[in-house]
């Protein structure tokens, strides 16, 4: 039998938690149904609270009508899934629900961390090249570099901390997608902040201005930054900062830099972890926030997670989600096929 992975919507339907009309139970009988450990963690956090839902979500799995695919980001082994099952009250797998959401948490703040750390550099290479933001002279040009570098580098735990303080907020009050996309994009707008900081502080760097003096003036340089403008007022009105970048004048560069990155992730040691699947669905959801005025949401890092199980020749996947379901038309033409023959796109 064709072997297919079911995405989180349509476990929830097959399993009896809740009802869709697209989905057709009788549909799926002639299939291995295979569901994903980043599936199956999405399914357990969402309903932590309540034991009866959770026994419903893991009992095909032990009675073998589905199979799991372990995703090594995301791992989720027997004995935290055979603790839920068997419990008689949900106070007695607190500790494990908890271990799972930590998980999620950190796997969520470190996905998020590293898409932050391949866009921002993009968006710099564009603004140093089509708005100017360099300098002819060659010290001055490895100085702005340097702080660049800096910029990344000096903060690399301080930027997972943030988010993963963030979500833990998030999870707790029952809204982590809000938490999500607040932090993501303030550490963003902040990003761009110091790095326009750097570049008026070598470029106006005034050395008769005392330290306090030549902070204010580096203040009123970016005050005036049209860039920073824009930038500023996407924040404060939660669009995406990247809208910027929606224009044509930046394609060509653009398309450039995701091409190199897209190299880079194909044949670099320490993406090898990645799928081609994988890689592709990065490729088109970074293609569409520089494009599309797209924003990154805390659902795409577990579907990309998911997509990582996709192996064309093996299996098929089939999803509820609109936008996931876009991308995958683009990722796996034969699984977009059988979505529609499934009914499940609108």
């Amino acid at each position: 039998m064709q072997k297919l992975i079911i995405d989180t919507n349509i476990y929830y339907s097959l399993v009896g938690i809740s009802e869709n009309l697209k989905v057709n139970k009788d549909s799926f009988l002639n299939f291995d149904k295979y569901i994903t450990s980043a599936t199956l963690i999405e399914c357990i956090i969402k309903y932590r609270n309540d034991l009866s839902t959770l026994k419903k979500i893991i009992k095909p799995l032990m009675e073998n009508e589905y199979q799991l695919i372990s995703i090594g980001y995301v791992p989720i082994d027997n004995e935290q899934l055979n603790q839920i099952y068997l419990a008689n009250n949900i106070d007695d797998i607190k500790m494990t629900i908890n271990k799972i959401l930590e998980l999620k948490i950190l796997k969520e703040s470190e996905f998020a961390r590293w898409f932050l750390y391949v866009i921002m550099p993009i968006a710099f290479d564009i603004l140093s090249e089509i708005e100017n933001y360099k300098f002819d002279d060659e010290t001055k040009m490895k100085d702005f570099q340097k702080y660049i570098y800096s910029l990344f580098s000096g903060n690399i735990e301080f930027i997972l901390d943030k988010f993963i303080n963030k979500l833990q907020d998030g999870y707790e009050n029952n809204d982590p997608q809000k938490s999500f996309s607040d932090e993501f994009y303030n550490i963003m707008y902040m990003t761009f902040f110091i790095y326009l900081s750097n570049y008026y502080q070598i470029k106006e760097f005034d050395s008769s201005l005392k330290p306090a003096e030549l902070g204010i003036k580096i203040r009123e340089y970016i005050e005036k930054d049209k860039f920073y403008k824009l930038v500023k007022s996407n924040n404060e009105n939660n669009k995406n900062p990247f809208s910027f970048f929606a224009k044509k004048k930046y394609e060509e560069k653009f398309i450039k830099s995701l091409e190199l990155l897209i190299i880079e992730l194909t044949d670099s040691f320490y993406h090898k972890k990645l799928s081609v699947s994988a890689i592709k669905f990065i490729e088109k959801k970074i293609y569409k926030i520089f494009t599309s005025k797209s924003k990154l949401y805390k659902n795409d890092i577990f579907d990309l997670l998911i997509t990582l199980s996709l192996e064309p020749n093996i299996y098929k996947l089939v999803s509820l989600d609109k936008k996931y379901i876009t991308i995958i038309k683009e990722i796996d033409q034969k699984s977009f096929e059988l979505i529609e023959e499934l009914g499940l796109q609108s």
